[in-house]
């Protein structure tokens, strides 16, 4: 069990220069159009003014919590948490939660079963007002299929929450929504602003799998095949060394998906989407681009090579989102000249917003030519 503590901080309450009116004017977008309809039902306007990040607003006698990044509203919601838990300990219950309990206040949606699944084991919406930030609480994941959230608000009362993990529910978007965000999210993401993880050879979990190759097992995601292994040559002064040579194509690869475990700038990827109702939209991305930006989101990158034919290379990225429930499944194909080669753009096919349900198996094809992931 997961134990957040809220902290007691001072709020940064936006209360001047605030009007309400139609929110379709702003020189803002919205993330979905289940947030358009809540500024648009609440008459919050002038959110073009928002500070970048997450803010607290008076709206009445509640408080509002309300998220910007660049001139897109990524959040509206009724306050339950802290602004500062959202960067210490990243969850995406805070957004759905909160607007849930704004949607339940000001009766936005007309939609009756869009909340169908969320059930009070204990408490009401009504004990849910009582719930301050200053609270303790716990986010559970039940076996990766439920979300339960508990408050302690004193005098044997609690508030126990459970809904099922699900991408569109917990990011109150449609499918075509989700991923239109996505591609442009991707495509703006600046890698340099985000601090990448430091690495260290672990000695426990590092080994020698031949004359000159050590391999540190990694995390791996169903099957040991697709994993976050790294590989390293030692010298003879006992320095471990990533591999990145023509002589060993396969960890060559391996190691350019652990992101910044090497330098190439270079290096970039032409990502087909494949979208929902078969459209499909091509983008161009650098390896440093695509991985940091799936890191920043909280999303695991593990690697499963399928073969090497006809000097090219070719294999499975798997994102996964843990959090959310969801997985994104990119083949991706390389020639193996280009690759050890100043610049290089491999191909790749993406798959977005895989319910993890859905992956009933993982497997390797003789041939290696075919997608290794079999969907319900």
């Amino acid at each position: 069990m997961k134990l957040i503590k809220a902290f007691i901080v001072t709020t940064f309450i936006i209360l001047a220069g605030w009007s309400y009116a139609d929110a379709a004017s702003q020189d803002v977008s919205f993330r979905s159009e289940m947030l358009a309809s809540a500024a648009k039902a609440l008459g919050l306007e002038q959110m073009d003014t928002l500070p970048q990040g997450t803010s607290v607003v008076q709206h009445g006698d509640i408080l509002l919590t309300l998220t910007r990044n660049d001139n897109r509203i990524n959040h509206i919601g009724r306050k339950l948490f802290h602004p500062t838990l959202r960067q210490i300990y990243p969850s995406p219950v805070y957004d759905y939660l909160e607007y849930a309990f704004l949607d339940h206040t000001f009766k936005i949606s007309d939609n009756p079963f869009l909340y169908q699944s969320l059930k009070f084991e204990d408490g009401s919406w009504k004990l849910l007002e009582q719930v301050t930030d200053s609270m303790k609480f716990t986010v559970t994941s039940e076996n990766g299929k439920r979300y339960r959230v508990e408050w302690t608000i004193g005098e044997g009362q609690q508030v126990v929450i459970t809904f099922p993990i699900g991408y569109e529910r917990l990011s109150m978007s449609s499918r075509r929504e989700l991923e239109n965000n996505l591609i442009e999210d991707l495509q703006n993401f600046d890698p340099s602003k985000v601090s990448a993880p430091q690495y260290g050879i672990d000695s426990v979990s590092v080994f020698k799998m031949d004359s000159i190759i050590w391999c540190e097992k990694g995390e791996y995601y169903m099957i040991e095949a697709i994993n976050q292994n790294r590989y390293y040559i030692s010298s003879e002064e006992g320095v471990f060394k990533p591999v990145f040579d023509p002589t060993y194509p396969a960890e060559s690869l391996a190691n350019l998906f652990s992101w910044r475990l090497l330098n190439k700038p270079a290096h970039g990827m032409v990502l087909t989407f494949k979208l929902y109702e078969n459209r499909q939209q091509q983008s161009l991305v650098t390896v440093d681009q695509l991985l940091g930006f799936f890191y920043q989101r909280g999303g695991k990158v593990f690697w499963g090579l399928e073969g090497i034919k006809n000097d090219e290379i070719f294999g499975t990225l798997m994102v996964v989102n843990e959090g959310y429930g969801y997985n994104h499944i990119i083949g991706l194909r390389c020639p193996l000249e280009s690759l050890f080669a100043d610049t290089c753009a491999m191909t790749a096919s993406v798959s977005l917003f895989v319910p993890t349900s859905n992956i009933s198996d993982i497997f390797y094809q003789p041939t290696g030519r075919k997608a290794k992931i079999e969907l319900k």
